[in-house]
């Protein structure tokens, strides 16, 4: 079996950058904390974007958590189903003497 691998295509682009994030940048490269510009500018705009992707994220849960219509229909599924709730745990006693989980 021949497994290859696939690397994503490459875009060259043209970046302007502050002089003073520059010589930072290549002040780590130089101390080897990065393998190189590009490498970094890479690391950087992906941590950027995960971290992007998950405010987006909770702030869809938050908006979630504080839908008023939401929790209306939630209570109204908690107060319909905790009649059937009873019924399971008391049919539960009676066939096995209960169930202490």
């Amino acid at each position: 079996m021949v497994i290859t691998e696939t690397r994503p295509a490459i875009v060259r682009i043209t970046v302007s950058l502050p002089a003073n994030l520059l010589a930072r940048v290549d002040a780590l490269v130089a101390r080897g904390g990065a393998a190189s510009r590009t490498a970094l500018i890479i690391e950087a705009l992906a941590a950027d974007l995960a971290r992007r992707y998950e405010e987006e994220i909770d702030r869809k849960f938050y908006e979630l958590a504080n839908d008023p219509d939401l929790a209306a229909e939630e209570r109204e599924l908690h107060a319909a189903f905790a009649g059937a709730d009873r019924e399971t745990w008391s049919a539960l006693k009676e066939t096995d003497g209960g169930w202490d989980g």
